[in-house]
């Protein structure tokens, strides 16, 4: 982007979607730090524990149950 502004060049087709592609995965790799993860992992930690719960009482009263 410098380099547009400061020295008037511009990117080819294949490296502006190179530049792209760069762009989107540095966001996908940091995604894993932000909210989104830590919602995730409350999601996993709540379901994991009324898991347990209701898979015991579904299992109980489940008619394949013997």
């Amino acid at each position: 982007m410098f380099a547009y502004i400061f020295l008037d060049e511009t990117l080819t087709e294949r490296q502006f979607l190179a530049f792209v592609i760069l762009i989107i995965g540095a966001l996908m790799i940091s995604v894993k730090h932000t909210r989104f993860y830590y919602l995730r992992e409350v999601w996993y930690n709540v379901r994991s524990k009324f898991g347990y719960i209701l898979g015991g009482w579904h299992a109980s009263t489940s008619r394949l149950a013997v």
